[in-house]
């Protein structure tokens, strides 16, 4: 069975299982490198009141 996680505590629940899965959301810990499957569109490092500006 091949899984993609796109939840954080998804993907910490199938390891868990020791399942890996196959690709994981941009939010997701990612260890070994497992395709990343989404992007942010908010740029890392903004400050919580930048970011509400840019949502």
């Amino acid at each position: 069975m091949r899984v993609a996680s796109l939840v954080p505590s998804g993907t910490l629940l199938l390891r868990a299982l020791g399942v890996e899965p196959v690709g994981v959301s941009h939010a997701c810990p990612n260890p070994l490198e497992v395709p990343v499957l989404t992007e942010s569109l908010i740029p890392k490092g903004l400050s919580q009141e930048e970011i509400d500006r840019r949502v």
